[in-house]
């Protein structure tokens, strides 16, 4: 079960470092908790990655630090993900405190990956 849910962070992760606008991820505005990050909104994505980024609300207030959440899709097409999310659906396996001041570099995308994994509920 993690492990399905582990290649989803690595092929999602794997398209953000790819993505021109995919650094982005790094520096969520405060505003727009609940909105999905990444990927992209859509049927396709949903079920392609199986898992997705939420914007959760700035940490202890501060504008600066914001909450990343991952949840995985209840349309994911990946058949352990799906079981995973019929269970709770609205359940948040992992989260992550982004800086958003921090740079934007390949490295801290590294580093919020591995702190996705190593947070990970599932």
């Amino acid at each position: 079960m993690a492990n399905a849910v582990k290649a989803a962070i690595a092929e999602l992760f794997a398209d953000v470092s790819n993505s021109k606008s995919g650094l982005h991820l790094l520096r969520p505005s405060p505003d727009g908790a609940g909105s999905q990050v990444f990927p992209a909104k859509t049927t396709k994505n949903d079920g392609r990655y199986g898992v997705r980024l939420d914007k959760g609300q700035p940490v202890n207030g501060e504008q600066k630090t914001i909450r990343l959440k991952l949840q995985i899709n209840s349309n994911a097409t990946n058949k352990t993900l799906k079981d995973i999310a019929k269970k709770d659906s609205h359940k948040v396996i992992a989260t992550v405190d982004v800086d958003s001041t921090q740079e934007l570099s390949t490295e801290n995308l590294e580093k919020v990956k591995q702190n996705f994994l190593d947070t990970l509920d599932v």
